[in-house]
Protein backbone atom coordinates (compact mmCIF):
# COMPACT_ATOMS: atom_id res chain seq x y z
CA UNK A 1 0.00 0.00 0.00
CA UNK A 2 0.74 3.20 -0.80
CA UNK A 3 -0.23 4.76 3.00
CA UNK A 4 -0.35 2.87 6.05
CA UNK A 5 0.86 3.17 9.42
CA UNK A 6 1.76 -0.70 9.46
CA UNK A 7 4.79 -2.57 8.81
CA UNK A 8 5.57 -5.06 5.76
CA UNK A 9 8.08 -7.71 4.22
CA UNK A 10 8.97 -8.07 0.98
CA UNK A 11 6.26 -9.94 0.07
CA UNK A 12 3.77 -7.33 1.36
CA UNK A 13 2.68 -9.42 4.18
CA UNK A 14 2.66 -7.73 7.71
CA UNK A 15 5.72 -7.67 9.73
CA UNK A 16 5.76 -9.76 13.10
CA UNK A 17 6.86 -6.90 15.45
CA UNK A 18 7.62 -9.04 18.30
CA UNK A 19 9.79 -11.08 15.98
CA UNK A 20 11.62 -9.00 13.78
CA UNK A 21 14.03 -10.76 11.90
CA UNK A 22 13.54 -10.25 8.18
CA UNK A 23 13.81 -6.52 6.78
CA UNK A 24 11.76 -3.69 7.29
CA UNK A 25 9.83 -2.35 4.43
CA UNK A 26 8.19 0.93 4.59
CA UNK A 27 5.37 2.61 2.73
CA UNK A 28 6.02 5.56 0.71
CA UNK A 29 3.70 7.63 2.47
CA UNK A 30 5.71 6.83 6.14
CA UNK A 31 9.24 7.57 4.00
CA UNK A 32 8.34 10.59 2.94
CA UNK A 33 7.04 11.19 6.42
CA UNK A 34 9.91 10.36 7.70
CA UNK A 35 11.98 12.45 5.58
CA UNK A 36 9.90 16.06 6.49
CA UNK A 37 10.09 15.27 10.17
CA UNK A 38 13.93 14.60 10.36
CA UNK A 39 14.58 17.62 7.99
CA UNK A 40 12.27 19.52 10.60
CA UNK A 41 14.43 18.38 13.67
CA UNK A 42 17.48 19.56 11.85
CA UNK A 43 15.84 22.84 10.92
CA UNK A 44 15.19 23.45 14.83
CA UNK A 45 18.24 23.15 15.85
CA UNK A 46 20.25 25.18 13.65
CA UNK A 47 17.26 27.59 14.43
CA UNK A 48 17.59 27.71 17.80
CA UNK A 49 21.64 28.29 17.90
CA UNK A 50 21.36 30.84 15.19
CA UNK A 51 18.57 33.08 16.29
CA UNK A 52 18.54 32.39 20.09
CA UNK A 53 21.91 30.87 20.80
CA UNK A 54 23.23 34.37 22.42
CA UNK A 55 20.09 34.61 24.46
CA UNK A 56 20.59 31.73 25.83
CA UNK A 57 23.39 32.40 26.77
CA UNK A 58 23.04 35.65 28.49
CA UNK A 59 19.91 34.51 30.57
CA UNK A 60 21.96 31.66 31.87
CA UNK A 61 24.15 33.53 33.57
CA UNK A 62 21.68 36.04 34.42
CA UNK A 63 19.65 36.28 37.46
CA UNK A 64 16.13 37.45 37.47
CA UNK A 65 16.76 39.94 40.29
CA UNK A 66 19.85 41.22 37.89
CA UNK A 67 17.56 41.86 35.21
CA UNK A 68 14.86 44.26 34.08
CA UNK A 69 11.76 43.28 34.70
CA UNK A 70 8.70 43.85 33.21
CA UNK A 71 5.21 44.23 34.59
CA UNK A 72 3.96 40.60 35.48
CA UNK A 73 7.37 39.52 36.85
CA UNK A 74 6.97 42.28 39.16
CA UNK A 75 3.21 41.50 39.89
CA UNK A 76 4.03 38.38 40.66
CA UNK A 77 6.74 39.17 42.46
CA UNK A 78 4.45 39.56 45.38
CA UNK A 79 3.55 36.11 45.76
CA UNK A 80 6.00 33.30 47.46
CA UNK A 81 8.03 31.26 45.12
CA UNK A 82 7.20 27.16 44.95
CA UNK A 83 10.35 25.86 46.78
CA UNK A 84 13.23 24.86 44.28
CA UNK A 85 13.57 21.66 46.68
CA UNK A 86 9.47 20.54 46.19
CA UNK A 87 10.47 20.06 42.45
CA UNK A 88 13.40 18.56 42.97
CA UNK A 89 11.84 15.82 45.61
CA UNK A 90 9.01 15.38 43.17
CA UNK A 91 11.76 14.78 40.41
CA UNK A 92 13.28 12.39 42.86
CA UNK A 93 10.46 10.47 43.46
CA UNK A 94 8.91 10.34 39.85
CA UNK A 95 12.30 8.72 39.02
CA UNK A 96 12.44 6.47 41.85
CA UNK A 97 9.16 5.00 40.77
CA UNK A 98 10.01 5.12 37.00
CA UNK A 99 13.08 2.67 37.78
CA UNK A 100 11.27 0.03 40.30
CA UNK A 101 8.41 0.22 38.12
CA UNK A 102 10.57 -0.69 34.94
CA UNK A 103 13.11 -3.00 36.90
CA UNK A 104 10.20 -5.23 38.29
CA UNK A 105 8.18 -4.95 35.49
CA UNK A 106 10.51 -6.16 33.11
CA UNK A 107 10.14 -3.26 30.60
CA UNK A 108 13.30 -1.94 30.74
CA UNK A 109 16.83 -1.78 32.39
CA UNK A 110 16.23 0.89 35.24
CA UNK A 111 19.44 2.68 34.48
CA UNK A 112 18.31 3.34 30.64
CA UNK A 113 16.39 6.24 33.10
CA UNK A 114 18.95 8.11 33.45
CA UNK A 115 19.51 8.27 29.09
CA UNK A 116 15.74 8.78 29.18
CA UNK A 117 15.80 12.12 31.60
CA UNK A 118 18.66 13.48 29.75
CA UNK A 119 17.73 13.09 26.48
CA UNK A 120 14.25 14.95 27.73
CA UNK A 121 15.93 17.77 29.16
CA UNK A 122 18.27 18.46 25.99
CA UNK A 123 15.20 18.38 23.57
CA UNK A 124 12.97 20.40 25.86
CA UNK A 125 14.73 23.48 25.26
CA UNK A 126 14.31 24.02 22.10
CA UNK A 127 11.10 22.60 21.56
CA UNK A 128 10.06 25.12 24.17
CA UNK A 129 11.16 28.30 22.61
CA UNK A 130 9.45 27.34 19.18
CA UNK A 131 6.27 26.27 21.72
CA UNK A 132 6.59 29.68 23.55
CA UNK A 133 6.75 31.99 19.95
CA UNK A 134 4.51 30.09 17.91
CA UNK A 135 2.02 28.29 20.48
CA UNK A 136 2.50 25.03 18.55
CA UNK A 137 3.78 22.11 20.00
CA UNK A 138 6.98 20.07 18.02
CA UNK A 139 6.64 16.52 18.25
CA UNK A 140 10.32 15.83 19.49
CA UNK A 141 8.95 11.87 19.60
CA UNK A 142 10.81 10.45 16.19
CA UNK A 143 14.10 11.64 17.18
CA UNK A 144 14.19 10.44 20.87
CA UNK A 145 12.73 7.19 18.75
CA UNK A 146 16.27 7.41 16.79
CA UNK A 147 18.07 7.68 20.13
CA UNK A 148 16.60 4.33 21.50
CA UNK A 149 17.16 3.07 18.58
CA UNK A 150 21.16 3.46 18.52
CA UNK A 151 21.43 2.58 22.55
CA UNK A 152 19.19 -0.61 22.04
CA UNK A 153 19.75 -1.89 18.85
CA UNK A 154 18.97 -5.45 18.39
CA UNK A 155 17.49 -5.74 21.87
CA UNK A 156 14.10 -6.52 23.30
CA UNK A 157 11.46 -5.05 21.56
CA UNK A 158 9.38 -3.83 24.75
CA UNK A 159 12.90 -2.00 25.66
CA UNK A 160 12.18 0.18 22.68
CA UNK A 161 9.18 1.13 23.29
CA UNK A 162 9.45 2.32 27.02
CA UNK A 163 12.72 3.85 26.48
CA UNK A 164 11.06 5.95 23.76
CA UNK A 165 7.51 6.68 25.83
CA UNK A 166 9.85 7.59 28.89
CA UNK A 167 11.66 10.24 27.15
CA UNK A 168 8.35 11.46 25.59
CA UNK A 169 6.65 11.45 28.11
CA UNK A 170 9.39 13.47 30.49
CA UNK A 171 9.86 16.15 27.91
CA UNK A 172 6.19 16.50 26.96
CA UNK A 173 4.94 16.30 30.83
CA UNK A 174 7.48 18.92 31.45
CA UNK A 175 6.95 21.41 28.28
CA UNK A 176 3.10 21.24 29.70
CA UNK A 177 4.21 22.29 33.61
CA UNK A 178 5.97 25.20 31.49
CA UNK A 179 3.02 26.34 29.86
CA UNK A 180 0.42 26.10 32.70
CA UNK A 181 3.32 27.85 34.89
CA UNK A 182 3.79 30.52 32.18
CA UNK A 183 0.19 30.98 32.19
CA UNK A 184 -0.45 31.29 36.00
CA UNK A 185 2.13 34.00 35.73
CA UNK A 186 0.33 35.91 33.67
CA UNK A 187 -2.98 35.23 35.01
CA UNK A 188 -1.42 36.51 38.85
CA UNK A 189 -2.22 32.91 40.24
CA UNK A 190 0.44 31.93 43.00
CA UNK A 191 3.24 29.87 42.32
CA UNK A 192 2.37 27.58 45.46
CA UNK A 193 -1.11 27.30 44.30
CA UNK A 194 0.51 26.51 40.79
CA UNK A 195 2.35 23.90 42.02
CA UNK A 196 -0.26 22.42 44.57
CA UNK A 197 -2.49 22.26 41.59
CA UNK A 198 -0.73 20.45 38.84
CA UNK A 199 0.19 18.08 41.19
CA UNK A 200 -2.68 17.14 42.72
CA UNK A 201 -4.16 16.74 39.24
CA UNK A 202 -1.60 14.87 37.85
CA UNK A 203 -2.11 12.32 40.26
CA UNK A 204 -5.81 12.15 39.78
CA UNK A 205 -5.71 12.31 35.92
CA UNK A 206 -2.71 9.45 36.31
CA UNK A 207 -4.80 7.31 37.99
CA UNK A 208 -8.63 7.52 36.45
CA UNK A 209 -6.10 6.74 33.43
CA UNK A 210 -4.74 3.76 34.92
CA UNK A 211 -8.12 2.22 35.95
CA UNK A 212 -10.04 3.40 32.83
CA UNK A 213 -6.66 1.44 30.41
CA UNK A 214 -6.65 -1.58 32.66
CA UNK A 215 -10.50 -2.16 32.86
CA UNK A 216 -10.71 -1.79 28.89
CA UNK A 217 -7.97 -4.47 28.18
CA UNK A 218 -9.32 -6.75 30.87
CA UNK A 219 -12.93 -6.41 30.26
CA UNK A 220 -13.24 -6.16 25.97
CA UNK A 221 -12.21 -9.12 23.99
CA UNK A 222 -9.79 -8.50 21.09
CA UNK A 223 -8.76 -4.90 21.98
CA UNK A 224 -6.25 -3.22 19.69
CA UNK A 225 -6.02 -6.04 17.35
CA UNK A 226 -6.98 -6.53 13.57
CA UNK A 227 -8.14 -9.93 14.17
CA UNK A 228 -12.58 -8.78 13.66
CA UNK A 229 -12.89 -6.32 10.73
CA UNK A 230 -15.76 -5.53 12.51
CA UNK A 231 -13.62 -5.06 16.07
CA UNK A 232 -14.33 -0.77 16.89
CA UNK A 233 -11.28 -1.06 19.42
CA UNK A 234 -8.24 -1.11 16.89
CA UNK A 235 -6.41 1.66 18.68
CA UNK A 236 -4.42 3.15 15.99
CA UNK A 237 -2.64 5.70 17.83
CA UNK A 238 -0.83 2.71 20.17
CA UNK A 239 -0.63 0.04 17.39
CA UNK A 240 2.07 2.24 15.37
CA UNK A 241 5.34 0.71 16.72
CA UNK A 242 7.94 3.57 15.25
CA UNK A 243 9.79 2.69 18.40
CA UNK A 244 10.35 -1.15 17.19
CA UNK A 245 11.28 -0.26 14.06
CA UNK A 246 14.41 2.00 14.63
CA UNK A 247 15.43 -0.38 17.38
CA UNK A 248 15.60 -2.53 14.64
CA UNK A 249 17.38 -0.08 12.16
CA UNK A 250 19.82 0.82 15.13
Amino acid sequence: PIKSDQFFLADGNYLDILNPRTPIRLTVASCMGYYLLFASLAALVVHTILFNGKDILKQSHTSLKKRQNDIHCTLISKYPEAPEWAYALLFLCAFICACFVCHYGNLMPWYYQFLCASLAFVCLLPSGIVTAQTNMQFNMNYMLYVFGGVFLHGKNPIWNSTFSTYSWAIQNQALNLLINLKFGHYMKISPRAMFSTQLIITILSATIRYGMAHYLLTTIVGICTYVDPNNPWECPNISTTYAIAFGKIG
